[in-house]
């Protein structure tokens, strides 16, 4: 089994008036982009060469049946609605992500294995299609779904979810300096981490020997989402450059919730842009429809919005409850976020390193992607 490094620099999340940082993940199923079957299948068994998908030190295994596993780096850009600014991280400290590649998938209930599983694509089917209750008639998709979880720091042992301390100076209510420091986490349920999944719909378009079943000449994009929780706390408050006791318990009232989309052709291994706010992207065309999404069988994907940000809550340190304060400042729906990620290099990867290149004698490195990205529509 193959381990694949991921370098990117990708915008996630923000958190109002201070601007939250956190990562779009990446992840790769190899065979994906080829043109047949046949190949895809050849070039997936070819890169399961290695079964010791468990890397320890607190991270999860991956699940049964998982193809192939990979670190990726990320960096973050957001629009802040309430400061009305563009808010990016720092090159120097990316994001980095353990990735699980092409998740078990047969059987269904209880995968063991993976395998090329095609379900009807739910964001696009031609008009003869879209009303049919037969989901044979419907245009397919190449179905894979990856986990991902959060790396830090890079250097010495990564603590599994975890994400680099964000430094966060703005300006609020218009005219006062603002800094503070934001340590975002993976959501922890029942004593289990609970990873972000990237799902990914690759269609069999009419050049891959597809097309809807009553209109042969049909195609459609590539689609891919990423969704997930976050926990975020706050510390080292200062304003107008004032320190501010805000304690040790200073967080959100609930995670974040992440739902991140590719756009122009994106697929997970090759990266490109990625983002979530109003118009990114249009919801499912109805219910999913195949054992294979599991417990997400029988749901719709609603259509992209910007992320909310919860009130906070908890801030104080013996004295008044600031957390009003905070939460005005901060706190607020719809903040749009823009990412772009670089394309996988292959290798060996070790979690006491994750910046290192790959000891396999393939010379591969980290590759920049575009930082910040562009400025996403708001």
């Amino acid at each position: 089994m193959r381990r694949l490094r991921v370098p990117l620099r990708v915008p996630l999340l923000a958190l109002g008036a201070l601007g939250l940082a956190m990562a779009a993940p990446s992840s790769a199923v190899p065979g994906v982009t080829r043109t047949s079957d046949a190949a895809a299948l050849a070039t997936v068994t070819a890169a399961a060469t290695r079964h010791d998908l468990d890397p320890g030190g607190g991270f999860p295994a991956a699940p049964p049946g998982t193809t192939a596993g990979g670190i990726a780096g990320a960096a973050q850009g957001v629009v802040a609605q309430r400061a009305k600014q563009y808010i990016a991280t720092s090159p120097s400290a990316p994001i980095y992500f353990l990735a699980y590649i092409a998740l078990g998938n047969t059987p269904a209930a209880k995968p063991t294995s993976y395998s090329l599983v095609y379900v009807p694509d739910p964001f696009n089917q031609p008009a003869c299609a879209a009303s049919s209750s037969d989901p044979a008639a419907k245009l397919q998709s190449l179905y894979y779904r990856t986990d991902l979880y959060a790396a830090w720091p890079p250097k010495g042992g990564a603590v599994p979810g975890a994400f680099p301390p964000i430094q966060v100076k703005t300006v609020a209510f218009g005219s006062i300096p603002v800094t503070a420091t934001l340590q975002l986490h993976q959501t922890v349920v029942d004593g289990k981490l609970e990873p972000l999944l990237d799902q990914t719909w690759a269609p069999r378009n009419p050049g891959d020997g597809g097309g809807a079943p009553c209109d042969k000449s049909f195609s459609a994009p590539v689609n891919s989402l990423v969704t997930g929780r976050v926990d975020i706390s706050l510390t080292n408050l200062k304003v107008d450059g004032v320190p501010v006791e805000v304690g040790s318990s200073c967080r959100t009232v609930r995670p974040v919730d992440i739902s991140l989309w590719g756009f122009d052709g994106y697929y997970p291994g090759q990266g490109g842009r990625l983002g979530q706010y109003d118009g990114a992207h249009a919801g499912s065309l109805g219910k999913l429809d195949s054992p294979y999404y599991g417990e997400q069988n029988g749901t719709s994907i609603p259509a992209s919005t910007g992320i909310d940000v919860p009130p906070f809550t908890g801030c104080r340190d013996g004295g008044d409850d600031v957390s009003p304060l905070i939460t005005a400042m901060a706190s607020g729906p719809d903040n749009p976020v823009a990412a772009e990620q670089s394309p996988i290099n292959a290798g060996n990867v070790n979690l006491d390193d994750l910046t290192a290149c790959a000891t396999d004698g393939s010379g591969n490195c980290p590759v920049p992607a575009k930082n910040p990205p562009a400025v996403p529509p708001h």
